[in-house]
């Protein structure tokens, strides 16, 4: 699999936290995630990785899945207009 660094996704888009985030939730394909996963799997300032959710979940980008204890679980929402667009563009981009 190729690095963040090298996909396409952000080549088109930029390589700023929102992108490579978006980008790590289309590769694991609606699997539900938690804040931590995020933060290790790109490795974004823990910070800025809690902000960029946020704004994800208050737009609709991605949905709480199921809340475990004290543990939120997350999961894209592809019910939303923008990410069925995204996730189309990123689909074309990387998988053609």
């Amino acid at each position: 699999m190729k690095t963040y660094s090298q996909n396409l996704f952000c080549e088109f888009l930029g390589h700023s936290p929102e992108t490579k985030i978006m980008e790590h939730l289309f590769v694991i394909k609606g699997a539900e995630f938690t804040f931590n996963d995020i933060v290790t799997a790109i490795h974004v300032n823990r910070k800025r990785a809690y902000e960029i959710l946020h704004f994800l979940l208050d737009e609709g980008f991605i949905k709480e899945a199921q809340k475990i204890k004290n543990i939120t679980f997350y999961q894209l929402n592809l019910r939303n207009p923008e990410v069925k667009s995204l996730k189309h563009f990123f689909d074309r981009v990387i998988y053609s």
